[in-house]
């Protein structure tokens, strides 16, 4: 259906993995120990109850304490069912190494402590907006939204302050993409020729998603010019009619390729490969 537009956003209330990555810096040192976590228990409960009260607000993970804040945040606030957030929270779950936790209970036996470490690398990996991109459904990460943020969007009075919050979060590209980033993005997708880049950039309007302003480069009436730019500003380079990031666009890249904005690029992309095979069957005579 070639005439149809759906824009599709998906709330996310959690992400384990995300909340797995503020602890540790690889997923090879994605590892909870148990030991650990004996003697962390036993120095917090030493601490004096004034210092315990204090210590997750402003102590060594006051980081983690905030993003389990702003999730519980997101939890009262979107109405989805219980069975949706149950879902979610068991799939994420279930990338815990197991195994690992049903060996240290058998070898526990009577012992009073629990010891062993348990492998976290899968769920440190794991992405859970990846789907949600791949697909062009933008992900909304509730989960990152502050106190403040809920009461600005439920007003809904300044708009502008809500475009800027949107704009932080890498939401509003989704809706309203910058061309010079769909350009490099594209580019990075394996598009080399500088017909093809154009011709998906400037489907972005008729698909449903209205140009926002050019982050990159300056803004610019035709979109055939933007390449061009893109390879003054050295984010691009065209060799041989080959349109190739350089390392400079590599790294603008690297900054948002994993956020919200990203299901745009996806989406114009897949539609613009459909209707390249649906064109190429319409050549073929029927019999």
């Amino acid at each position: 259906m070639p005439d149809v537009n759906v824009l599709v956003a998906r709330p996310t209330v959690y992400d384990l993995a995300a909340f797995i990555r503020s602890f540790f810096d690889d997923a090879n040192n994605a590892i909870l120990s148990l030991d650990k976590i004996h003697d962390f228990t036993a120095k917090f409960n030493a601490l004096p109850a004034k210092k315990q009260k204090t210590f997750f607000k402003k102590g060594r993970y006051a980081e983690q304490v905030a993003m389990l804040e702003r999730m519980g945040k997101a939890i009262q606030e979107v109405p989805l069912p219980a069975l949706s957030h149950a879902g979610a929270l068991l799939q994420q779950a279930s990338l815990i190494s197991w195994q690992q936790v049903l060996q240290i209970l058998q070898q526990t036996g009577e012992a009073k402590r629990l010891v062993g470490d348990i492998s976290l690398s899968r769920l440190y990996e794991f992405d859970t907006a990846a789907i949600d991109r791949a697909y062009g459904v933008c992900p909304v990460p509730l989960y990152e939204l502050e106190e403040t943020d809920w009461q600005l969007f439920m007003e809904g009075r300044h708009i502008d302050e809500v475009q800027e919050r949107l704009k932080a979060l890498n939401i509003f590209q989704y809706f309203f993409p910058p061309p010079d980033q769909l350009a490099l993005a594209i580019a990075e997708r394996g598009f080399t020729k500088r017909e093809e880049i154009t011709d998906v950039v400037a489907s972005a309007p008729a698909q449903g998603h209205p140009f926002g302003s050019n982050e990159l480069v300056p803004t610019l009436d035709d979109v055939k010019d933007i390449i061009d730019q893109l390879s003054e500003r050295s984010f691009v380079n065209e060799v041989d009619h080959s349109v190739k990031l350089t390392s400079d666009g590599a790294t603008s890249r690297l900054k948002i390729k994993a956020t919200p904005r990203e299901s745009a690029v996806s989406k114009l992309i897949n539609r613009f490969r459909l209707t390249l095979r649906l064109s190429s069957k319409d050549l073929w005579p029927r019999p």
